[in-house]
């Protein structure tokens, strides 16, 4: 796959949109798919890095109004022959078959390789890439097996649901800083970065760290576009390295 100015690749990462109904949440949804609407005429493929909502969940009868004219929008791209991509992350782990059948994105559970630009790339969520992460991981590979999410739409109902994922989202940020403004996890990132370079990859991208960095490593390149949320970052790739960009 070869981009261009003409024909580049989007990249959102951590938007968290909100569809609880909450004030502000119709304006961040609508400024969202505002931005997608502005590439579209020179887009080649859509890449959600996953905390797409800032949480999601398919029962099997209920999808959340809120998202309505946002799925819309990403229906009608895969349906002009634009690929949408989207990536779970750990707030929108469960993704399920109405964004791939009714919708038509590919989903990625975890990570996923394409060769752009002739570069090998590496893209994923992020969430328990850290070598310390262990705990994360068990718990992740638990609340993802049918057990766990069979029961929990069954007894959970829809809007208890959300309110209890609003609350739980609003305990902080995965961007945590030390005094110097570098994260404390971000060298930790870099080993595992670097460890998949070696394997043969190019460009790792990864979200999830609300914290926007192009990192030059050996044998290749560490990019986090940086979060949607708050600093309304993306990122964008169309014949070079992949930039991060402010949506003014």
């Amino acid at each position: 796959m070869q981009t261009s100015k003409q024909n580049r690749v989007l990249i959102i990462a951590d938007a968290h949109l909100p569809l609880d109904g909450k004030h502000g949440a119709d304006a961040e949804l609508a400024r969202v798919t505002k931005l997608v609407e502005e590439h579209r005429s020179n887009l080649s493929m859509l890449i959600l890095l996953g905390d797409t909502f800032d949480f999601w969940f398919e029962w099997s009868h209920v999808i959340p109004k809120a998202a309505f004219t946002f799925l819309t929008l990403l229906r009608d791209l895969t349906h002009s022959g634009i690929p949408v991509h989207i990536f779970a992350g750990n707030h929108d782990f469960m993704l399920g078959s109405f964004l791939n059948k009714q919708v038509g994105a590919h989903l990625h559970m975890d990570e996923w390789t394409i060769t752009i630009d002739d570069q090998r790339y590496y893209f994923h969520h992020g969430d328990g890439f850290a070598a310390s992460d262990k705990n994360y991981r068990r718990m992740k590979a638990v609340f993802r097996t049918r057990i766990m999410q069979g029961l929990f739409g069954r007894l959970v109902h829809p809007d208890l649901a959300m309110k209890i994922a609003s609350w739980v989202s609003s305990w902080g940020s995965n961007k945590v800083t030390t005094s110097d403004g570098e994260l404390p996890i971000y060298k930790e990132y870099c080993e595992t970065a670097q460890s998949i370079l070696r394997k043969g990859h190019d460009i790792v991208v990864i979200g999830h760290m609300h914290q926007a960095f192009l990192t030059k490593l050996d044998g290749g390149h560490f990019f986090n576009p940086g979060p949607y949320l708050g600093e309304h970052r993306y990122g964008v790739i169309e014949g070079g390295l992949p930039r991060s960009e402010v949506d003014e």
